[in-house]
């Protein structure tokens, strides 16, 4: 037997969920970025083998990946351009940065 206050609650996350965001996708189908009314949330960016390459942020939070000619990651790299200075975190090293 379903729980009728259960699949109200399912049913309006997923009308909420739906009618607010713009998920959208490449050429190939991959995500590609997101909108939460009508404000970019999320941008992904891709190589040709459809592996993610920059990831940016609505906070400015970029993320950037590379990868050896296996495919497997080979680093990772974050960052914040915040006035004026550049923080980093370096997944090679883990160790934050401050760039001035």
């Amino acid at each position: 037997m379903s729980n009728p206050a259960y699949q109200l609650d399912v049913e309006l996350k997923f009308d909420l969920l739906n009618s607010a965001n713009d998920a959208m996708y490449n050429k190939a189908g991959s995500f590609s970025g997101l909108n939460y009314n009508g404000d970019s949330v999320a941008q992904i960016q891709r190589d040709a083998m459809g592996r993610e390459t920059q990831r940016t942020l609505s906070n400015q939070l970029i993320t950037d990946h590379s990868y050896d000619p296996q495919g497997r990651l080979q680093r990772q790299r974050t960052y914040k351009q915040k006035q004026g200075q550049l923080s980093q975190i370096d997944r090679l090293n883990e160790t934050p940065s401050v760039v001035a």
